[in-house]
């Protein structure tokens, strides 16, 4: 049986991200694309050999073949077009963060359930073999408990890998800034690594160099559930950027990502007896790429690493922070 696929947003993550994304996948076709720029549809369809394009994702909707949609859109669209797109009993791959507002977010997975289809929300380092070599080692025991976590996500900002995209910077568009945009990828996989969910954040956020109304940098200070802190700082004005998160252990400390230490994607350090580690990582994680896993999904009936209430979980955090910042309270989760 081939999964038959189509793609609304025809901008820069629909096109390095999705739409390259499902050629790794087998047994899956890209029948559709959708975007309200007529050009950009057109164009990428020729790119990708997509036999069908359209301006108005509704019309893609209605195609009886298609058995899940990829909606890679500003963020304020992502509600509508996810909840949308499970009516018409299509499986959801949905871009972060999945919506602008919690309701919105219980919306779209309310809608999931009633249609009962997948919906997956595109955390991106859960799917990285780091990420679940990183997790397998902190389920061994061999470090102990995580007591701490400091974690950095930066880039030089979106208009250098998407021009095309000012909407980032506007926040009726996009809800927030560095922090919605990369933060919470550094919530998601932290919250994934320690095992537990955040009870408390308090934070600040700045625009420093960027013409927007959303922040271009945070910091966030979270209390987890399980007693472990953290600090994360995410920004749109580090160059050349990077991914780095550092785990402080009863029984050490693992490097997780290209840090300043170690120029590798992982390293545990141990106390006792001292000694490092540099695990042995393979080419490809064991779920698959974000894409591969949305159609094991599909495939198998089973729920996504990343379903709705997991992306949720991190939208409450980045909206906490955002509340945080504006009252100027600690908030909790």
């Amino acid at each position: 049986m081939t999964i038959k696929v189509g793609v609304i947003g025809c901008g820069k993550i629909g096109d390095v991200g999705h739409l390259t994304g499902y050629k790794d996948c087998p047994n899956t076709q890209v029948v559709a694309v959708s975007d309200i720029n007529e050009k950009a549809a057109k164009a990428m369809a020729e790119k990708y050999q997509v036999p069908h394009y359209f301006t108005d994702y509704k019309e893609m909707l209605a195609m009886k073949e298609i058995d899940a949609i990829s909606v890679a859109v500003p963020n304020f669209l992502h509600a509508e077009m996810t909840i949308a797109a499970c009516n018409a009993g299509k499986h959801v791959l949905c871009e972060k963060p999945m919506a602008t507002t919690l309701e919105e977010a219980q919306l779209m997975i309310d809608a999931a359930q009633r249609n009962k289809v997948i919906l997956e929300i595109c955390m991106a380092y859960r799917y990285t073999a780091q990420a679940q070599a990183a997790k397998k080692i902190f389920d061994s025991g061999m470090l102990g408990k995580i007591n701490s976590v400091v974690a950095v996500f930066g880039s030089p900002g979106p208009e250098f890998w998407s021009p095309e995209g000012q909407w980032f910077f506007n926040k009726k568009l996009a809800m927030g800034g560095a922090m919605a945009d990369l933060g919470i990828h550094l919530i998601d996989v932290v919250r994934y690594l320690v095992g537990s969910d955040v009870s408390k954040v308090c934070g600040f956020t700045a625009t420093h160099e960027k013409k927007a109304d959303v922040d271009d940098s945070g910091v966030c200070s979270l209390l987890f559930k399980n007693g472990t802190l953290g600090t994360l700082f995410s920004s749109w004005t580090y160059k050349p950027g990077g991914m780095y998160i550092t785990f402080f252990c009863e029984k050490g400390t693992l490097y997780f990502g290209r840090n300043p230490r170690y120029d590798k994607p992982l390293v545990v350090e141990l106390v006792d007896p001292p000694s490092t580690l540099l695990p042995e990582l393979p080419a490809m994680p064991e779920s698959g790429t974000r894409y591969q896993h949305f159609i094991h999904c599909i495939e198998s009936g089973q729920s996504p690493m990343t379903n709705g209430t997991e992306g949720m979980k991190a939208l409450k955090v980045i909206l906490g922070l955002y509340e945080s910042m504006e009252k100027g309270i600690t908030v909790e989760i």
